[in-house]
């Protein structure tokens, strides 16, 4: 669901009214910057009125927000559209009537993925399960709408970087995959040697997440700058490919990932979204392992009796997190995860088309976005 930016200010909301951010527009209108894709990969800011909270509804004064592959589709097609971002921390600026979560001041990470907040799902905070789940985008912008269930209260000991990364996608999609395979804060792992194909921002990520867990890591990926950041956060082994290698049949590329790492690894996440990096996945776990799918992608012709019935292989999928899971995050940051080392590069609003370019260049982990005129940025 994209953020809707065109709403009229609407009484019973409760504002700061310090106006921190805000510029006022020649006719008295409060007016922030949003960030839009102009198509072909250029971005463009805009000035637009500054939207007020319905009921049950919070207004975030952006401090910080990252980019993610998945917004390059958008950032390239044809026409102007909102930017999609989807990873943001600020501070609640004003509530709608009915909030009692959060409060004006509060310092909160933002969920994009947001619960109806009366199914049973949503009462164990999986808002992922909710039938009437929304996705709310619009992020890179100096004001953000988010429902209040999907906001969570920073503790003073964690900055908006690791915020950002701790409430977004940065490290809780790695730890909703290490959840999916049985690993817990306590440090059990269902892995003990773990390859990951794909060492993008999310790959890197399940890269510092099994590292934390106790796996021996392998990397897996055709940029040398990338398997770079891979050993940097931890994966002991890692193995380039050249993109005639990443084509190549799958049980090629698992001779030679196995032939790296000594054995066939226990535990195989796809970052990468390409259906031979999933074959390969699947040729080269070993018998009883597990694969799990973290790269969107098309269709891909399995074969259940020759590649997961008769090597005993579970194939799993892992999408974002549960809301539920972030205080779990939060706990690991504490006992030294290190989620801020996923962050390579830092860019203000106003300089988003260099904050792109870089991203794209295959050279980067997450890349932020903050805000010019923030004051309260840690």
């Amino acid at each position: 669901m994209w953020v809707d930016r065109s709403r009229p200010m609407c009484k019973g909301s409760h504002t700061s009214g310090s106006g921190k951010g805000a510029m006022v527009h020649s006719t008295g209108t409060r007016v922030g910057s949003t960030l839009w894709f102009q198509g072909k990969g250029k971005v463009a800011l805009r000035t637009e009125p500054i939207p007020t909270p319905g009921p049950g509804e919070v207004r975030v004064r952006v401090a910080m927000s990252v980019l993610c592959g998945s917004e390059l589709g958008g950032l390239h097609a044809d026409g102007p559209m909102l930017n999609a971002g989807h990873e943001a921390v600020g501070t609640v600026d004003a509530i709608g009537d009915g909030v009692v979560a959060v409060a004006v001041g509060d310092r909160v990470g933002v969920s994009a993925v947001q619960g109806c907040g009366a199914c049973d799902a949503c009462a164990r905070l999986e808002y992922t399960y909710c039938p009437d789940r929304s996705v709310v985008m619009g992020m890179h912008a100096d004001y953000i709408i988010s429902k209040a269930l999907a906001c969570f209260r920073l503790p003073d000991d964690i900055t908006w970087e690791q915020g950002v990364l701790l409430t977004g996608d940065g490290l809780g999609v790695a730890h909703h995959v290490a959840k999916r395979v049985g690993a817990t804060a306590e440090g059990t792992r269902a892995a003990g040697s773990c390859v990951v194909f794909g060492v993008g921002p999310v790959g890197l990520g399940n890269v510092l997440m099994q590292t934390y867990l106790g796996a021996n890591v392998t990397a897996v990926d055709i940029s040398a700058d990338r398997l770079e950041l891979a050993r940097r956060l931890g994966a002991t082994t890692v193995v380039q490919l050249s993109a005639e290698d990443s084509l190549a049949p799958a049980d090629e590329q698992a001779k030679r990932i196995v032939a790296a790492i000594g054995a066939a690894p226990d535990l195989a996440i796809e970052c990468a979204g390409r259906p031979t990096s999933l074959k390969a996945a699947l040729a080269t776990v070993r018998p009883g392992g597990v694969v799990v799918c973290v790269g969107e992608q098309g269709s891909v012709p399995i074969s259940p009796s020759g590649e997961l019935i008769s090597r005993d292989v579970a194939l799993l999928g892992s999408w974002f997190y549960h809301f539920a899971e972030i205080e779990d995050m939060v706990s690991q940051q504490r006992a030294g995860i290190g989620v801020e080392r996923l962050l390579t590069h830092t860019f203000p609003l106003s300089r988003a088309q260099d904050a792109y370019d870089v991203f794209q260049s295959a050279v980067a982990g997450k890349v932020a976005l903050t805000r010019d005129e923030q004051e309260d940025i840690r």
